[in-house]
């Protein structure tokens, strides 16, 4: 109803002194307010009262919603002020190959001064309260955080090897899209194509659409066949700067050039324009492919990250990247480009780097090939040996550490700590080193092993300390392990040239 604000009925007002041409899109049902400068939608009656806009398209300082009582709800336009909660209920729908956002923030940061900052979220709290403050509380099956981290790469643009260009409706295939004008008619068809897969779309417009091109996704099935999928997509239907993406399209093919020679075989695109009537039609500055490299807090709570930096020091000045009472039951150190996967414990003066590997008390540091050490003293390994009893049974000697590749030089013992899990259980042995666990060639003792009131700490006096590159460190045992015993644990640390 349009009409009186008076009436009490949730009501368009549209003051004929104030608003420009109001356009209502048949095909699309998008509202254009032209040059309306607020749009209120009051309910004076009800409260509760739902308000569905659909597509509303609003050039306006102002986007207002009010409660039924007057009390304003939200203000867009210089901010969003919430004066009790706002809530967006977000239903997907069932399209296969889609990307959807409940929320989507496009940010244009072209001309921003390298000394700002733009915050796309920002939370902040005054006041002092007892209560917890969250700035993001995510639930059962929403993954907190996906990261998406590359460089967009330009387009080639030239024939033979374009994998841009245009083909408009009744037309031929014209290679290249930047610097042109795009869209001019319904049906008019951009194409975008990569050697490889790729999952966004970086557009950078010097003339946006005036309206919405309605446009239709497809990607290449075949030579012939082009299905559709649905993006995500940040332009708007160009009418602004925006990133556009798309989840995986497992059935996207490299077989064909749909420039007919004029382009590249590859992976493409296309995008069709389906919106009748007039607009002011794009101009593309450039348009970028990216196929990201991503990192995320997933649903499970597992992390997949490039690299941690522990700057937090305790007193003794040493590293603390601190788990609490968590148990690790994986650490994955994947490739970093050399073909290993590393923990790097740099030369400095920050005390000792400790990797604490009792609470993994089932795991064995097999191989500590990559793990590197320098000249303060680091512990070389830390290893527990879990129901000693059983494993003496089986084998007297016990494998504990590889001296490999990262200490070419070899290693200089400079401590050894034993301790059981109860004063009264005993180890005696000797820890030594030889060519390989396998035949214990050239076997040499580093010192032997002793324990009183269950444990045992050696910091000199040691038969051989100095350990070189390509031997194995392992303990044997000459008396069998009290029972009872449920563990013990070996700690040695040393330096390395």
């Amino acid at each position: 109803m349009l009409g009186s604000e008076s009436t009490g009925d949730a009501e368009f007002v549209i003051p004929a002194d104030s608003i420009g041409p109001l356009e209502i899109d048949s095909t699309t049902g998008a509202w254009d307010f032209g040059s309306v400068t607020s749009l209120a939608i009051p309910n004076a009656n009800d409260v509760s009262a739902n308000v569905t806009l659909g597509m509303l398209s609003l050039d306006a300082d102002d986007l207002i919603l009010y409660y039924g009582d007057g009390t304003n709800l939200v203000a867009i336009g210089g901010g969003l002020e919430v004066v009790n909660e706002l809530h967006v209920n977000y239903v997907a729908a069932a399209t296969a190959f889609a990307e959807f956002s409940a929320l989507d923030i496009q940010l244009n940061v072209g001309s921003l001064a390298s000394t700002s900052l733009v915050h796309a979220l920002n939370i902040a709290a005054t006041g002092s309260t007892s209560g917890e403050i969250v700035g993001l509380g995510t639930h059962t099956g929403v993954m907190p955080v996906l990261q998406h981290i590359g460089t967009f790469q330009s387009i080639d643009q030239a024939t033979p090897d374009a994998y841009a260009g245009e083909y408009p409706s009744g037309g031929s295939f014209d290679d290249g899209i930047d610097g042109k004008t795009l869209f001019e008619a319904v049906n008019d068809e951009i194409y975008i194509g990569a050697a490889a897969v790729f999952s966004e779309l970086e557009v950078i417009l010097s003339t946006p659409c005036s309206k919405d091109e309605n446009l239709i996704f497809e990607y290449q099935h075949t030579d012939t066949t082009w299905d559709a999928f649905v993006p995500e997509d940040g332009t708007e239907g160009f009418e602004q700067n925006g990133i556009i993406e798309w989840p995986t399209l497992t059935s996207w093919k490299s077989n064909s050039d749909p420039g007919g020679g004029a382009g590249a075989i590859g992976y493409w695109i296309r995008i069709r324009r389906t919106r009748s009537g007039s607009a002011t039609d794009p101009i593309a500055t450039t348009i970028k492919t990216l196929n990201p490299t991503t990192y995320k807090w997933d649903e499970l709570g597992d992390t997949i990250f490039n690299s941690v930096t522990a700057n937090l020091f305790d007193a003794d000045g040493a590293v603390d990247l601190d788990f609490g009472s968590a148990d690790i039951t994986d650490m994955l150190f994947q490739t970093d480009g050399t073909g290993d996967g590393e923990i790097v414990f740099p030369d400095d003066s920050v005390g000792v780097a400790e990797i604490n590997w009792a609470a993994i008390a089932s795991t064995e540091l097999s191989d500590t090939a990559n793990l590197m050490y320098n000249d303060d003293p680091r512990i070389i390994f830390e290893k527990t040996l879990v129901d000693p009893n059983a494993l003496y049974d089986i084998d007297q000697q016990f494998v504990l550490a590889y001296i490999g590749e990262e200490a070419p030089n070899g290693v200089t013992i400079t401590a050894i700590r034993i301790e059981t899990d109860n004063p009264s259980y005993e180890i005696t042995g000797i820890l030594g080193y030889a060519d390989d666990f396998q035949a214990g060639a050239n076997a040499v003792a580093i010192d032997t092993i002793t324990t009183s009131g269950g444990k045992i700490v050696i910091t000199s006096g040691f038969d051989d300390a100095t350990v070189p590159n390509g031997k194995t460190i392992y303990l044997v045992l000459s008396a069998d392990p009290n029972a009872a015993m449920k563990q013990f644990r070996i700690t040695v640390w040393g330096t390395s040239d």
